[in-house]
């Protein structure tokens, strides 16, 4: 119901669906899968009121049973103070915990704290590693089709993040 693949979309169904999949406590890819769509629905009020805290309370389940977009997404509310405090110190543990599971978007995000100094002192070695590794896990996702890695890839290149600067890549990825 969520991704309407065969079938209309319906996030209400869905959300009540997510639920089920979380109610028996195991753990599992499913169940995992369940408690982040769960965060993601209260985050933007999709199937249900929108609720940062609940939000914060599913992302974080879902991060600490290994799923990365879950420990990302929580590094999200902690770096923005939806839901939780403003603490920039647990967005960066929690985007490097899904950095160092492989999602590229932690990584970028990590190199931006390193590069601005939030709650950090600014490194520009340590922003240019993180946005290395953004670029690595941008690139094998845009080589499989994924618009917004391309653009993310397009924008390292433009910016000479973690990449030398080269407007002839940024111009590739952007097309």
């Amino acid at each position: 119901y969520y991704d309407g693949a065969g079938i209309p979309v319906d996030y209400k169904k869905a959300f009540y669906w997510f639920n089920k999949a979380v109610e028996s406590e195991q753990v599992d890819d499913y169940s995992r899968l369940a408690e982040f769509r769960l965060g993601f629905c209260y985050d933007f009020g999709q199937g249900t009121e929108q609720d940062y805290i609940k939000a914060a309370h599913w992302y974080e389940k879902a991060a600490n049973h290994g799923l990365s977009l879950g420990a990302m997404s929580l590094a999200d509310l902690y770096l923005s103070g939806q839901g939780v405090p403003q603490d920039y110190a647990k967005a960066r543990a929690w985007f490097e915990k899904a950095a160092l599971q492989g999602e590229p978007r932690s990584a970028d995000n990590l190199g931006e704290m390193y590069t601005k100094g939030l709650g950090v002192t600014p490194d520009e070695a340590k922003a240019n590693s993180w946005y290395a590794k953004a670029a690595q896990g941008y690139e094998k996702s845009a080589k499989e089709g994924s618009s917004s890695a391309m653009m993310a890839l397009g924008n390292l290149y433009n910016d000479g993040e973690g990449v030398p600067q080269d407007f002839a890549k940024a111009v590739h990825w952007y097309e």
